[in-house]
């Protein structure tokens, strides 16, 4: 009667070989890049392992650091400054998504 011996053997080899060589993939692939970006200072996206730069906001907004932002969406008539186009896009989404509340449309 043969030994299992050796075949539990190959079955444990091939397994571990599987192993290391599915951990030194996601180093390769995950890990290292990672690791690269994290020194860079940057942000690391695991979805779709990207290295992406933080973005300093007073460079966007065109503010001063600490300043305080102010947003004003009225004019000076206290009015909303689109209330003709606010409502018409509204109905035209309301519309073209269908909603409907027992069959009837929702009013505005």
């Amino acid at each position: 009667m043969p030994s299992n011996i050796r075949y539990l053997k190959y079955l444990f080899l091939g397994l571990f070989l599987v192993a290391t060589t599915l951990t030194a993939g996601y180093d390769l692939l995950y890990g290292i890049p990672k690791r690269k970006c994290d020194a860079a200072g940057s942000w690391w996206s695991w979805r779709d392992r990207h290295c992406y730069a933080p973005v300093y906001l007073p460079t966007l907004t065109h503010r001063k650091p600490g300043e305080p932002s102010t947003i004003d969406w009225h004019d000076k008539k206290g009015r909303s400054a689109c209330p003709d186009l606010c409502i018409i896009v509204v109905q035209v989404i309301r519309a073209m998504c269908g909603m409907t509340l027992s069959g009837i449309v929702i009013p505005l």
